[in-house]
């Protein structure tokens, strides 16, 4: 890829993530879209991450506008809260639910933006269904030439295989955990994907064939896995975007990842990445 001064456009959820595990519970300010666009904002310069979505009247941007994430395009609604988004990771298998229906909103025909700045669009982990009216809207919007990619989770990839499998190959790009991936197909998937394996690292398949694999540093303890599959994703897209090599970009969002499951959020990797983004974090999630 070669975009100069191009910029990322990030859509996906913002919402209240209240979470459990072995470790203890925590509630803080996230959702996907939340995730992948703090994430890349450690890597590009202010204003060329943007972040589609929409928010109640009690959303706290204070984190992403620091980090220099360009929130203008963020639909709010002062009449409700924002949504809450509830994992529960105590049992064997995961246990999420979504309360609200604010992000059922986001409507990329609002965007008031020119597709001459847009070097990349990225899909948050999303229900397929959604994620398949916004490649509606990008046609109706005539950016079908701008590369895309998207994500999933594994609640999706499981319930609704085909539509998955569906939309991720008519992106660009498609990222999933490996419990993903082979529900939607494993090595048949036509696109090329970043296949993210936790502690294990990452791969890149491409037309049923490894490309790339990187390692990651064992973690001792790990406190809550939630976004760092979209830290993943805005890493390696931000740094593809200033053309770092496939290989070298992979292997920093996983290092990148497997420091946020360290602690509760993503927040507190503010200041800790080596970028110069040290400013103060406010451990509460307010």
């Amino acid at each position: 890829m070669n975009f100069s001064e191009k910029k990322l456009l990030i859509v996906g959820h913002l919402a209240k993530d209240i979470v459990r595990t072995q470790y203890g519970g925590a509630s803080y300010w996230g959702g996907g879209g939340y995730h992948v666009a703090l994430a890349a904002a450690f890597y590009l310069l202010k204003g060329r991450v943007i972040l589609k979505s929409t928010a109640g009247r009690d959303f706290n941007f204070s984190h992403l506008v620091r980090a220099g994430v360009d929130v203008s395009q963020v639909k709010i609604d002062r009449k409700v809260k924002t949504d809450q988004h509830w994992l529960n990771e105590m049992a064997s298998e995961r246990i999420y639910r979504s309360e609200g229906g604010l992000s059922q909103d986001i409507n990329l025909l609002d965007l008031k933006l020119s597709s001459r700045e847009i070097g990349w669009i990225h899909f948050a982990s999303t229900p397929p269904q959604q994620q398949s009216e916004w490649l509606k809207q990008i046609k109706i919007l005539g950016w079908e030439s701008i590369p895309r990619s998207c994500d999933t989770f594994d609640t999706f990839a499981r319930e609704y295989s085909d539509l998955v499998r569906g939309v991720m190959e008519n992106c660009s790009l498609g990222f999933a955990n490996e419990e993903e991936w082979l529900a939607i197909g494993g090595r048949k998937i036509k696109v090329k994907t970043v296949l993210k394996l936790g502690k294990y690292g990452a791969e890149i398949y491409d037309k049923g064939q490894r490309l790339i694999k990187v390692s990651t540093k064992k973690v001792e303890m790990v406190k809550d896995t939630t976004g760092a599959g979209d830290i993943v994703a805005g890493i390696y897209l931000a740094l593809r975007l200033c053309n770092v090599s496939e290989e070298d970009s992979l292997t920093e969002a996983c290092r990148v990842a497997t420091m946020s499951i360290e602690e509760f959020g993503t927040v507190h990797l503010i200041g800790r990445v080596g970028l110069g983004n040290n400013f103060a974090i406010d451990t509460d999630g307010n």
